[in-house]
C-alpha cells in the first residue's frame, strides 16, 4: 500500500484547483449576469447543487473551473466560442486525477 503525503504530490506535480459555490456565485455575477438576466436566476440556477451542475456538463462551471486552473488563459486567451470551450475542457479533463465534490465544495486534482 503507497500513503500520498503533500510532499509526494509536490514530487509528482500535482496541482489542487478548489471551486466554492460562493466564488462561483461571485463570478457569475460579476461575468455573466447578462446571461442570466438577473442575480435571482443565478440563484435558481445554482440551487442546483455543484455535483449536478459538474455532472450535467455546465458550461458556466466548466468555463470557471478552467478559468481557476489558468488553462483557458494559456490556451485561448480571450476568445469565448463553445467549439473552443468542449476542445479545451476535453484536454483539460485528460490531466484530472481526482475529484471530490460536494453541494458547497469542489476539489479537482490535476497533473500539471
Amino acid at each position: 500500500m503507497i500513503v500520498c503525503n503533500n510532499n509526494l504530490l509536490e514530487a509528482l506535480k500535482f496541482s489542487e484547483i478548489i471551486i466554492t459555490k460562493k466564488e462561483f456565485k461571485e463570478w457569475l455575477i460579476a461575468e455573466n449576469i447578462a446571461s442570466f438576466k438577473s442575480v435571482d436566476n443565478i440563484e435558481a440556477y445554482l440551487s442546483s447543487n455543484l455535483v449536478f451542475l459538474l455532472m450535467s456538463g455546465s458550461i458556466f462551471l466548466k468555463r470557471y473551473i478552467l478559468k481557476k486552473a489558468d488553462f483557458w488563459e494559456k490556451n485561448y486567451g480571450k476568445t469565448n466560442r463553445i467549439g473552443n470551450l468542449n476542445h479545451a475542457w476535453n484536454l483539460f479533463s485528460q490531466k484530472v486525477h481526482r475529484v471530490e465534490a460536494d453541494d458547497k465544495l469542489i476539489k479537482i486534482l490535476v497533473k500539471d
